[in-house]
């Protein structure tokens, strides 16, 4: 009887206009209660973040990590010493602290934004490339693996008072980390892409028209099958937001501070040059500045875009990278490909493909990479690398490099043909294995679950509240408590 009630309920309501859709004019992820993400309590260990979250495309929130390595962003950067050293330094500032993309920012000395923006509708988005670079620095989880050579920018976001993103995704993976203040972050995991896009969404821009403060669930219906990850970030707290997820920011009503570093998308992790930087080690829980590494070329975009459409398409082979693509010519990418193959071998490892001349490959070869086509000749026998003599380096060093991989047997004749010993049934990642005795500066990935379980932090489980959530703790149990 009362599930009859309630439907003849609903249908008087429906008919008298006075049924209420759930969330309707409310904020974002009102229709339905947020979930949580792992959290641990400090940065995560390059290996791990590679494997357990960059690798699968999953956020990760590192509570109070900036504390624990005692980041002077947390503890020095006050409006006084931005003011005395970097006051003259002229910065990017928006008009409006709710994000709206058809309105122009403005340019202000550091010292006028300081004097003015606890009162006024300002908010610092500024990038620090190439400005202030001093004061980004590089956390642990990207000092190694190749984390430090796809860092694209650094940004300061700066305001006061309640500040509002619009519902977007970025084509970088960002880390976001907090010096002060509060931020509640919806998170949309990409799966619930045609829900999100259904309506009012710009595609060039990434956005969505939704108003984020009252969504109207008349305008955006499909919003009420998007189910939702919540967290709320407190000074010392950094995230991982994986590219392509759907995110929208709200900062807290009071002096909030935060720096993020986009960077590339990475498919392959090289542990070679994280031996020196092991979980417990001096290194592995440091700052370093970003002048330690450079800002990567503006091209490794192009880079990580190439690879989004190889990364999943097997055995590197000629055959297979030339119809993999889908840019330009059959015989423009043959040309592509043999000026890439550095040990001329007909197959093409990670190594080859994230140590290739990148900018000098977008020069010659635009239109791999789907851009026009220029008037550069392109040089008889190019290769994207410095001239090496021996396909192999040092004999004794390749000796050891296939002894210490544990499978001789396997490894010895394995790409003698074209094919490269062709597994329909391997991955790229895979073929790392059958690669390995020509390449060099090749590092196979540990796969099997005792060399990824050895690698993890030491970790356990518990539930805590988060911001409306239950939230899956991922700690040390010497280092964080619940602090919810």
């Amino acid at each position: 009887h009362t599930s009859v009630l309630a439907i003849l309920l609903t249908v008087c309501g429906i008919v008298s206009g006075t049924v209420s859709l759930k969330g309707h004019l409310k904020p974002l992820g009102s229709h339905t209660p947020g979930k949580g993400v792992t959290v641990i309590g400090k940065f995560s260990s390059p290996h791990v973040f590679y494997n357990e979250f960059v690798g699968q495309l999953q956020p990760i929130w590192m509570r109070n990590a900036l504390k624990t390595i005692n980041h002077p962003g947390v503890t020095n950067w006050t409006d006084a010493y931005l003011r005395e050293i970097y006051g003259l330094v002229p910065v990017n500032v928006e008009i409006s602290k709710k994000e709206n993309r058809k309105k122009r920012s403005t340019s202000l000395t550091l010292e006028q934004f300081l004097a003015t923006y606890k009162k006024d509708d300002l908010y610092v988005v500024h990038s620090l490339r190439n400005n202030i670079e001093e004061l980004v620095l590089v956390p642990p989880s990207l000092a190694c693996g190749g984390f430090q050579k796809v860092i694209q920018d650094a940004v300061l976001w700066m305001g006061s008072g309640k500040t509002q993103s619009v519902l977007h995704f970025d084509s970088l993976d960002n880390l976001l980390c907090l010096f002060d203040g509060q931020k509640d972050l919806v998170l949309i995991d990409p799966k619930y892409k045609e829900a999100v896009e259904a309506a009012g969404f710009v595609q060039e821009g990434s956005y969505s028209l939704v108003d984020v403060e009252k969504v109207d669930m008349e305008k955006f219906p499909r919003f009420s099958e998007i189910k939702w990850k919540s967290v709320r970030m407190k000074a010392g707290d950094c995230i991982y937001i994986p590219k392509g997820w759907y995110h929208q920011i709200t900062s807290s009503t009071k002096r909030h501070m935060a720096v993020n570093l986009w960077f590339s998308h990475l498919y392959w992790f090289n542990s070679t040059d994280c031996d020196t930087i092991t979980n417990k080690g001096s290194r592995s829980q440091k700052m370093q500045p970003i002048s330690d590494f450079g800002f990567a070329s503006s091209n490794e975009v192009l880079r990580s875009k190439l690879l989004d459409k190889l990364h999943d398409k097997g055995i590197m082979i000629k055959y297979n990278f030339i119809s993999s693509l889908d840019s330009s010519t059959e015989e423009r990418r043959e040309k592509f490909f043999h000026a890439v193959d550095k040990y001329a071998d007909s197959a093409l490892s990670w190594s080859e493909l994230y140590n290739f001349d990148i900018d000098k490959a977008v020069l010659y070869f635009p239109d791999i990479f789907d851009l026009p086509r220029g008037s550069n000749s392109l040089p008889d026998d190019l290769v994207l690398y410095d001239p090496i003599s021996h396909p192999f380096g040092a004999g004794d060093d390749m000796d050891k490099e296939v002894e210490d991989d544990g499978d001789d047997d396997d490894d010895e004749d394995d790409s003698d043909d074209e094919d490269g010993g062709k597994d329909e049934g391997m991955t790229f990642k895979d073929s790392l294995k059958l690669q390995t005795y020509k390449d060099p500066e090749s590092t196979i990935m540990q796969t099997d679950a005792e060399s990824e379980q050895s690698d993890m932090e030491d970790t356990s489980k518990e539930t805590v509240k988060g911001v409306s959530s239950t939230l899956n703790i991922v700690r040390n149990d010497k280092e964080i408590k619940d602090n919810s």
